[in-house]
């Protein structure tokens, strides 16, 4: 019968393989969203231009819907611009940005938790001499990632509306996410830009997945060859 020192050590490794996941896929919102990714975006050759618009108000617009789903200003933030025509969102816009932060803010709490998991599980795992298991489940973990993300990639490639119909359909009620090509929401963030998003959050998660196998990996081999000696 496995004591309770060998089931602390399973539950620990399902904790890395289960919470590995999510936390390598969350942590690209913290690039995705920021000034830094929106420039980017709107440098390239090719994006779709704003009708409405500067690139000046365009991008103070952006940024600050990024500001005001990442920290916690409130909606005043986006109501309070304006543009030629008066102010740039209307109440169906900001009513889905408020429901756009709750989403948002979930997932940065939930990513913040499983990344804590994670931590705490490999420290116990190193702590109480079971690196082996750690670097196993880390390795499986960040397989598994990439197995999701290139699943999620590939479904987004070939049917990228549907794709994108079904994620808000998923985490928002009712049509209140359809906007018109006029509506500063789209003005600011087309579709280009979510198809350009989705792929290079996958790659980021991809890399960053190979990334923390490999080191594993490399964990991995001296670990096993320790234990090799010591059983010999």
């Amino acid at each position: 019968m496995p004591t309770l020192e060998h089931a602390l050590l399973r539950l620990f490794g399902v904790v890395i393989l289960v919470g590995l996941p999510p936390a390598i896929v969350l942590s690209g919102l913290y690039l995705l969203m920021s000034p830094l990714y929106i420039r980017y975006e709107y440098g390239k050759v090719g994006f779709p231009p704003a009708t409405r618009l500067s690139e000046e108000q365009r991008y103070t617009a952006a940024v600050e819907c990024i500001r005001y789903l990442r920290t916690g200003v409130g909606i005043e933030v986006l109501q309070e611009l304006e543009g030629s025509e008066g102010p740039l969102f209307n109440e169906r816009e900001l009513r889905h940005m408020a429901d756009v932060k709750v989403v948002t803010r979930g997932a940065f709490t939930f990513h913040r938790v499983c990344t804590v998991l994670v931590l705490g599980a490999v420290l116990y795992l190193v702590r109480y001499g079971s690196q082996g298991e750690c670097a196993r489940r880390a390795v499986q973990g960040a397989g598994l990632t990439i197995l999701l993300v290139a699943l999620l990639l590939i479904v987004a490639v070939v049917n990228f509306n549907w794709f994108f119909t079904t994620f808000h359909r998923i985490f928002f009620q009712g049509d209140t996410w359809l906007f018109a090509y006029s509506d500063t929401l789209i003005q600011l963030f087309p579709l280009p830009f979510w198809f350009d998003t989705v792929q290079l959050w996958v790659f980021g998660a991809i890399v960053e997945s190979c990334i923390i196998g490999g080191l594993g990996l490399l964990w991995l081999r001296p670990s096993v060859a320790w234990q090799s000696r010591r059983a010999g």
